[in-house]
């Protein structure tokens, strides 16, 4: 059984091109490409626990147990790259004289606030834009590009102050703590309960969330959804100081 706090990668893969490939090639090559790859796929998922499977005509799944984002890319380019050097004829495609494969990756660590469904819902939108970005690509799904970061107008609201910065998330329905966070000090990983922002009034703050990173600078308010865990460090020599923001 999984300890709590390992992460998971799943690994979702299409193959290019490939609706008229049987079309273009016949049954015959269309099953051998078939199998080719899926022994290609099977070869990287070798671990206990690691899971592979077919899901649709030309759709894959990976599943990594205890395997963080790097890894998760690793094995996904390996693949990609294991896929393209096999130097399958696909003439029909318009991008690849080869069988090539788009893949997207997304990691998370387990808890009950996230569905499998929103967690698929995260592989499938990396692998839709590696299709649209060409294809024979991996992206991964990154937690920071969907979390609000809003900072601090001084042209529209003038000099940061905490009176300020507290007004504005009070604006947002948002009661605030204030706290300060010594140079050098880091908290480890913790998971948010509930829905919170963290707003920065003073130094530098280096957070994670799920493993991906954002330094948060003076006026900087970063929405963070409950579920996820994070962990903070602060960063250069002076103190942070942190008004951490709840709902009302």
């Amino acid at each position: 059984m999984l300890r709590q706090e390992q992460p998971i990668t799943v690994v979702h893969m299409r193959i290019d091109n490939f609706d008229d490939y049987k079309e273009n090639y016949g049954n015959i090559a269309y099953e051998a490409t078939i199998r080719r790859i899926a022994e290609l796929t099977r070869s990287i998922g070798t671990r206990p626990g690691d899971v592979v499977a077919r899901v649709a005509e030309n759709k894959f799944v990976l599943l990594f147990p205890e395997a963080d984002h790097k890894n998760g890319e690793i094995l996904a380019g390996v693949l990609r790259e294991k896929i393209r050097r096999r130097n399958m004829p696909n003439h029909g495609s318009p991008m690849h004289s080869a069988v090539t494969a788009s893949f997207g990756v997304a990691t998370v660590i387990p808890n009950s606030d996230l569905s499998i469904e929103e967690f698929a819902k995260r592989a499938d939108a990396g692998l839709y834009e590696a299709q649209f970005q060409g294809g024979d690509k991996v992206v991964r799904y990154r937690v920071m590009n969907s979390i609000k970061l809003e900072r601090w107008n001084r042209d529209q609201e003038g000099e940061l102050t905490p009176d300020g910065l507290i007004r504005k998330l009070s604006i947002w329905g948002y009661d605030t703590i204030p706290r300060t966070y010594k140079p050098g000090e880091y908290t480890a990983d913790k998971r948010i309960q509930l829905d919170t922002i963290d707003a920065i009034v003073q130094g530098h703050l280096k957070v994670s969330l799920e493993g991906e990173t954002q330094i948060l600078n003076p006026g900087d308010c970063l929405f963070i959804p409950k579920g996820l865990v994070t962990s903070a460090e602060v960063i250069g020599d002076k103190p942070v100081i942190c008004l951490e923001g709840t709902r009302a």
